[in-house]
């Protein structure tokens, strides 16, 4: 099973306090980070954290009021001068591409690494990688925004001793292959498949990210 992380970067509303920064959430799973909204402060808050900006593998934005995106430029502007070179995702309502190409143009914003950025405009899922996806649906706030879920894949079922023990399969590494999803051959030539001795699959880990949103259809799909 996955080591997953979730650190709450900022909670609060509207602007910053000494105690308590503005909406972000880091979540960290198997070496990697994903970052929903990015508030003013969040690296600063980061900085206090165990989590290592290196690792970060994507920013997803749930829409363009400046308590969820006003820390962003400066994150970027640290990623750069740590030398960051491998490509950074980054996901938001349409607008996103009007709004680096200001930042742009007004010497805000000059990155040293590639950000792919990608305007969500549909439900379903925006991005994915090994082992896991990540979904968008429409809330219903005053401007466009989107919620996210990160969805782990469904995981085998559960091994079942007993019967691979009945269909002669010997304690050892046979197990293990069959616990992940791979067929075995006995010294008798019986192939005894994962379904054979597993139940059924079940879901894996799934985590909502909705914000500044009225309860609507969106926010229940992703949750």
């Amino acid at each position: 099973m996955s080591s997953v992380k979730l650190v709450f970067l900022g909670t609060g509303s509207g602007k910053p306090l000494p105690s308590r920064g503005v909406s972000s959430v880091a979540l960290f799973r198997d070496g990697q980070m994903f970052m929903f909204d990015c508030g003013e402060g969040t690296q600063v808050q980061l900085a206090k954290s165990s989590m290592r900006p290196g690792t970060l593998e994507a920013i997803l934005l749930t829409h363009f009021h400046g308590d969820h995106i006003n820390g962003l430029p400066g994150l970027l502007g640290t990623l750069t001068l740590n030398q960051r070179q491998g490509a950074l995702p980054l996901l938001a309502p349409k607008g996103l591409k009007q709004w680096f190409k200001t930042l742009r143009q007004v010497g805000i914003l000059n990155t040293g690494f590639t950000m792919e950025l990608q305007e969500v405009g549909k439900a379903g899922v925006v991005l994915q990688g090994d082992g896991w996806h990540i979904e968008a649906h429409k809330l219903k706030h005053r401007v466009p925004c989107w919620g996210y879920a990160f969805v782990e894949n469904a995981r085998p079922g559960r091994f079942d001793l007993e019967r691979a023990k009945a269909l002669g399969v010997p304690p050892g590494p046979m197990f293990g292959k069959l616990q992940r999803g791979e067929s075995i051959v006995l010294e008798d030539g019986k192939t005894i498949s994962p379904d054979d001795v597993l139940g059924p699959s079940r879901p894996g880990l799934k985590i909502a990210y909705c914000c500044d949103t009225v309860p609507c259809e969106g926010a229940i799909e992703l949750a």
